[in-house]
């Protein structure tokens, strides 16, 4: 803006005021003016562009070195996301354990009442009479037939102790035989 100033007025004096023309029309006083500042700036502003482009230099590594910091990190981070949700795919959540303890739930009830349709109270705890083994075979078979059944095969087998089927192929009907 000084310079401006500056220019401005050299050109009016100049050109106006013929007693005061130090430098009539082509302003040769004034192009070397121009000349000389063009002459020490030049160099100033390269050096100036110089320092900016090392600065640049130093600022462009830095954001290399930080984006590529980023990009492992999220790598990272993505990785130990997907073994999270691995992780947590493999496991019991607190539904699913939920819903199979509901499922056991209603078998034991159906292998009560059926205990019960076949004349078998179910015991509680410690309700033992003292002629356990042979109580418990029978128990033994009727609950493998009961679970047979459920998973729909035809007949259960025998058990491996003693050759109780399903169907009572040994002959006995189960409910006399046992007091559970």
């Amino acid at each position: 803006m000084i310079q401006t100033v500056i220019v401005v007025v050299w050109v009016a004096l100049n050109v106006t005021w013929v007693a005061l023309r130090f430098d009539p029309y082509p302003f040769i006083l004034l192009n070397l003016a121009f000349s000389t500042q063009a002459a020490y700036a030049a160099p100033l502003i390269l050096l100036a562009q110089n320092r900016q482009e090392s600065r640049d230099r130093v600022s462009l590594d830095e954001d290399r070195t930080r984006a590529a910091q980023t990009k492992a990190d999220t790598e990272f981070l993505a990785r130990e996301l997907a073994s999270v949700r691995l992780a947590v795919g493999d496991g019991v959540s607190r539904d699913y354990l939920r819903r199979e303890l509901d499922e056991i739930h209603e078998k034991l009830d159906a292998l009560v009442s059926a205990l019960g349709q076949q004349g078998i109270a179910p015991a509680g705890p410690g309700s033992g009479s003292g002629k356990g083994k042979k109580k418990g075979k029978a128990a033994r078979a009727t609950l493998e037939s009961l679970a047979a059944r459920d998973q729909g095969a035809d007949t259960a087998g025998t058990v491996a102790d003693g050759g109780v089927g399903a169907d009572g192929a040994d002959g006995s009907t189960g409910a006399d035989a046992v007091e559970v």
